[in-house]
């Protein structure tokens, strides 16, 4: 899946450079459409890349990104290499252009003299757009931060864009906030990042999102998207500001030597990617948009000699199209830049009621969002026993979760980017002595507003799925053969992140979510503690909760910021053992926990310590004992980028049968993500 695109040009040829999973990519594409490079040169192999931008600096392209932290909680870090213009990556490794220290977004290239200025937003300043010049041979100098006083612009700045006008570099953001003092009005528009004395009451463009800006003819032409409505407007330097023939979702804008191209994405589905004409003078020269492609997301223009090049992801992967000249009306044919690879990520295991267990995961080769979801039963001894894998569902799943009844393993699944009254929770049963998937379509419980994140925990006939939406977090007990049992969902607490849900075997279900738990009865379904069990002092950032039982009590944990992992032991009549928690390891980041034997929990988390990257461990004995302390590695490579190693949705998931677990993890190669599996244990 490819999750950013960015395009600059030379003058002879464009250079597009996207993301995926495997790292950050470029390809060249001449003016007539030939792609030097089909399929892609990894410009950086880290896959911890967010925002990235290119621009020229006369010389050679710069490609700038935002590197993330590989464990959760750590700086963000601004990254660049120098791509000379035959291609060749003359900085592999990147150099760094400066730390922060904080969260950033939103990088940007554009030429300053020289060299380039390298640009985000920074939130340790409040929203507000920083910059360093980078020189032709790598060199990044200080950080400027132009930050407006609040007495006199108390604006945070988003989504920047930055061309180069006549050798100078302008940077343009979607700001929103308060203007002035005296005058606290809420106003959102597009203006200058960090200029003062231009507020963006003054320049008549508000109720504005998502800038696109070109320079051509000695005209500046500035583009937005209406907030709400989406339709599009450009500004023509000092003139008045004019609409075009469409709504979008996000904005691109380019000049191939006569005339301005605006590209965007429309908002109604099916999803195309559009473009309109216009000349210097404000002319349109297309009374409506063009189709160009149905697009997914992503996509980039950019205009070598007299001819713009949009490039693009589409089912297929990524691709570009050049758009018509003036005395043309027709996008031509698709042009190959990369193809999508089978991607397989977010994996879940579940022990099963026959000798073995249910793998499951997200996959993009029915969606080529990796929104369907694929699963293959496993053998006690590591075999697989399903080929082809199992196609469970065809599209629209975010987040799941697997567990087994006495005959079924049982698969709960939110959907995405869906209106509130389509909104479900979907279950789909598969027989554990077959394969076979029983419910097609599949059961859905329906949810008052859009629910995310579920967890299930099934007994020998029933399950309980809980999941979390904006404010509460509800839960429904499922009979085996798939009917409800609870006419309708019930409330069980807050909503703080996932939930997590476990059994006893003895008539109690928990969940848990950030440092609170229920017990829920199985038989009536009612709610056993109220208000909630509070595992934590509320103290610090908590996400990652996972729980388990051993037959008798449970054992909750969580991760918490600052490099935490805490663990809690509740009894199945509600008595929390340890107030606060205990520390499992010194980490902050995803994790899961399964029973081993009733003497002991398997916990597992996805960390970087000492140069390896990959999944650590140990076992919590029932007194909450963590051995060895602060775990040791049970899957690791190198932190080097190519071969990243990473727990699943989360932190690693793991099952367990008579003292044995079966870890499932994602693994990198060297252009795509599969699904790993280890067993451990005797």
């Amino acid at each position: 899946m490819t999750w950013h695109i960015a395009g600059a040009t030379d003058g002879a040829q464009a250079f597009f450079t996207w993301t995926d999973r495997a790292g950050l990519w470029g390809a060249r594409v001449l003016e007539d459409g030939t792609v030097v490079n089909l399929g892609g040169t990894r410009i950086h192999a880290q896959p911890f890349i967010g925002d990235h931008a290119i621009g020229y600096d006369g010389k050679q392209f710069i490609v700038a990104w935002l590197r993330l932290p590989i464990n959760p909680g750590g700086p963000v870090t601004a990254m660049a290499s120098r791509v000379a213009r035959d291609g060749t990556i003359l900085d592999p490794d990147g150099f760094v252009v400066a730390p922060t220290d904080g969260n950033a977004t939103y990088a940007t290239v554009t030429r300053d003299g020289d060299g380039s200025r390298v640009g985000w937003i920074s939130y340790e300043h409040s929203e507000q757009f920083v910059y360093s010049r980078v020189t032709s041979t790598g060199s990044p100098g200080p950080v400027t931060r132009d930050v407006i006083s609040n007495l006199e612009r108390n604006i945070a700045q988003r989504l920047p864009v930055a061309i180069s006008v006549d050798g100078a570099p302008k940077a343009f953001c979607e700001d929103n906030g308060f203007y002035g003092q005296t005058k606290p009005i809420l106003v959102q528009g597009i203006g200058p990042c960090n200029e003062p004395g231009a507020p963006i009451r003054d320049n008549g463009i508000s109720n504005a999102r998502f800038p696109g800006a070109a320079y051509g003819a000695g005209i500046l032409a500035l583009g937005w998207l209406e907030d709400g409505s989406g339709i599009v407007h450009v500004k023509l330097g000092d003139s008045s500001a004019f609409s075009l023939g469409g709504s979008g979702e996000e904005l691109a804008l380019g000049f191939d030597g006569t005339l301005f191209h605006a590209v965007w994405l429309t908002k109604t589905a099916p999803r195309q990617l559009v473009e309109q004409r216009f000349a210097p003078t404000g002319t349109l020269i297309d009374s409506a948009p063009l189709s160009i492609a149905p697009a997914i997301g992503a996509f980039a223009i950019a205009c070598p000699g007299g001819r713009c090049i949009v490039a693009f992801q589409d089912a297929d992967g990524v691709a570009a199209k050049l758009l018509p000249i003036a005395d043309a009306s027709t996008v031509e044919t698709r042009i190959e830049l990369a193809r999508n690879e089978n991607e397989e990520t977010g994996a879940r295991v579940a022990a099963g009621p026959e000798d073995g267990y249910l793998v499951a995961w997200k996959d993009n080769r029915t969606d080529p969002s990796a929104r369907s979801i694929y699963a293959v039963r496993v053998g006690v001894d590591g075999t697989i026993l399903d080929s082809p894998a199992l196609s469970v569902l065809a599209t629209e799943a975010q987040n799941f979760a697997i567990s087994a009844t006495a005959r079924h393993y049982v698969i709960a699944s939110s959907k995405t980017w869906i209106a509130p009254e389509a909104s479900a929770i979907r279950l789909v049963r598969i027989d554990a002595a077959t394969g076979a998937v029983l419910d097609a379509p599949p059961i859905q419980l329906q949810s008052a507003t859009i629910p995310e994140e579920p967890g299930i925990s099934c007994e020998a006939s029933q399950c309980l799925v809980a999941w979390r939406t904006t404010n509460e977090t509800y839960a429904q007990r499922i009979g085996d053969n798939g009917i409800p049992i609870d006419p309708s969902p019930f409330v069980v607490g807050s909503s703080q992140g996932r939930v997590s849900v476990t059994h006893d075997n003895a008539g109690h279900y928990l969940l848990s979510w950030g440092e609170f738990a229920v017990r829920v009865d199985a038989a009536t379904g009612s709610i056993l503690d109220s208000p909630p069990l509070a595992l934590g002092d509320g103290m610090g950032d908590v996400f990652g909760n996972a729980s388990a039982s051993n037959g008798s009590d449970f054992l909750v944990t969580w991760s918490r910021n600052p490099n935490k992992l805490l663990g809690a032991r509740i009894t199945a009549t509600g008595n929390v053992l340890d107030p606060n928690g205990f520390v499992v390891a010194s980490t902050w980041g995803f994790s899961a926990l399964s029973t081993l034997t009733i003497d002991n929990y398997l916990s597992c988390w996805s960390e970087a310590r000492d140069g390896e990257c990959g999944i650590y461990g140990g076992t919590i004995g029932t007194n909450g004992s963590m051995v060895p302390p602060n775990g040791a590695p049970y899957i690791t490579v190198p932190c080097d980028g190519a071969y990243e190693i990473f727990a699943p949705a989360g932190g690693g998931a793991a099952s367990h049968r008579d003292g044995r677990a079966l870890l499932v993890y994602d693994r990198f190669g060297t252009r795509t993500r599969r699904i790993r599996g280890q067993l451990l244990g005797p």
